[in-house]
């Protein structure tokens, strides 16, 4: 495609809560972003900018906002710094054609039409965000979390996205081998939330003893302050339960050493009550074909479809009946079946195709607005 001018380009401005082009990036989302912003600027019909707060790796394309919220403690705002960041803000959006905030609500109202990218509405801010009245339409990326979106907002136009993987991602995939290591590595690639799951993962290790004895459970962790307790806790109730030597904890997993911990794993869980919006290390497990173990996921089952990679389960602690069971099942196949529908459902093209439809939509919907 031939490259426009830029007096013809559109001009986009994204705000979030972390640099998109960070090589270490923690969280499920985060993985996201990046690939979508490259390939959205690469069609040549956008500029794209972007503003965030916290550490940045790509200090002359972005712009950097006063983070004022306190490290240690989440819901504290320092005002001083919240009126710097939305009058810089203001400044900045002054020369865009449309703003795409990720999760957060923007620290101001802005005169230019904006969209959100939802992606959960388990924490305060993602949850105000929804309910706030600035959005020209909220993109979410399952119909299951939309029901939600929707009840909290229904003067609002909601779009359904699918998250995109890149090419290389299903190419990984697809030579990885279906394997059983000994000892059985079952992963929890899962933020440090307690609604997650880990100890009821903990639980139903110790429940199944001695057959249990050929399980690791190896935890991805974010390495924060906020999260020091909640670890303790849960290798106090490994000790306690006696099965602390089969509990490891890693650092957050990005690239291929992402892909290398799944290759290397029969199952992930997701145990707890936590509802997914997607579901993403869920997701990527069974695009490996490895077995995905949780409680109710609708938002999962709807992006997988009718997999036996996807067990759902009544009773948390019974999950290593769950693993043991479907260990011996004919499960390459059915790899190979839900890879090749998740390559068309999951493709990065088609999410960016989404994405650049709905941001042209909100610009040209203003614009028609002051004719």
């Amino acid at each position: 495609m031939r490259e426009l001018p830029e007096a013809f380009l559109k001009h986009l401005l994204v705000y979030c809560y972390f640099c998109p082009d960070a090589v270490f990036r923690g969280g499920g989302v985060q993985q996201i972003i990046g690939p979508l912003l490259s390939a959205l600027a690469q069609s040549f019909s956008w500029n794209v900018s972007v503003a965030h707060t916290g550490p940045c790796e790509a200090p002359l394309r972005h712009i950097i906002l006063p983070n004022s919220t306190e490290a240690k403690q989440p819901d504290a705002v320092n005002p001083d710094i919240l009126v710097e960041s939305a009058q810089q803000l203001l400044e900045i959006a002054k020369d865009c054609d449309v703003v795409l905030s990720v999760d957060r609500e923007l620290p101001c109202l802005i005169p230019r039409p904006c969209v959100l990218m939802s992606n959960t509405l388990c924490y305060q801010t993602e949850a105000a965000a929804i309910q706030a009245n600035q959005w020209n339409s909220i993109v979410v990326p399952t119909d299951a979390f939309a029901r939600f979106v929707r009840a909290l907002n229904e003067s609002v136009q909601i779009r359904v996205m699918p998250y995109g993987l890149p090419e290389a991602v299903f190419q990984i995939a697809a030579v990885s081998v279906r394997r059983d290591p000994y000892p059985l590595v079952v992963r929890l690639p899962h933020r440090p939330d307690p609604r997650k799951g880990h100890r009821e993962a903990i639980e139903g290790l110790a429940r199944a003893l001695p057959e249990s004895r050929n399980v690791r459970l190896e935890i991805s962790w974010l390495d924060e302050d906020r999260y020091k307790t909640y670890r303790s806790q849960i290798m106090d109730l490994s000790r306690e339960l006696g099965v602390a030597s089969q509990v490891s904890f890693s650092g957050w997993l990005n690239g291929n050493e992402r892909w290398n911990a799944t290759m290397n794993s029969s199952a992930v869980l997701q145990l707890g009550r936590f509802e997914e919006t997607f579901g993403l290390s869920l997701v990527e497990s069974i695009l490996f074909g490895r077995c995905a173990v949780t409680r109710h996921q609708p938002a999962v089952r709807e992006i997988v479809g009718a997999t036996p990679l996807l067990i759902e389960i009544g009773d948390p602690l019974d999950w290593y009946s769950a693993v043991q069971n479907q260990r011996s099942n004919e499960l390459w196949s059915a790899g190979v079946e839900v890879r090749e529908f998740l390559s068309r459902k999951l493709s990065l093209q088609r999410m960016v195709e989404g994405y650049d439809s709905v941001l042209t939509e909100a610009v040209t919907m203003v614009k028609k607005g002051m004719q």
